[in-house]
């Protein structure tokens, strides 16, 4: 989750300041064109599919797959019987 901001030296600016809260096995589909057509609206969307098998009850503001620093922020959940199922879109690229 997102909490403060933190001046950078390096590039003059201010960044969050994050910390980890839950970190679980998932697997991640990338949406197609006409998914994000169908589900959005757009085909121009950078969005993916994340199923998960256990549940999380909490807000969260951002997510990241695997070593990659790109945000991935929730556009809505799907609600299924077995596994937790949301669509995220790209927030912003790395902060490096």
């Amino acid at each position: 989750m997102e909490s403060g901001n933190k001046y950078d030296p390096e590039t003059g600016g201010h960044k969050p300041d994050t910390k980890l809260v839950f970190e679980c096995w998932a697997n991640v589909t990338s949406n197609g064109v006409q998914r994000n057509v169908e589900a959005f609206g757009n085909y121009n969307l950078n969005t993916k599919t994340i199923r998960l098998a256990e549940n999380i009850n909490f807000n969260w503001s951002f997510l990241l797959i695997g070593n990659d620093s790109t945000h991935w922020i929730k556009k809505f959940e799907t609600p299924t019987l077995k596994v937790k199922s949301f669509q995220v879109e790209w927030s912003y690229g790395n902060e490096s």
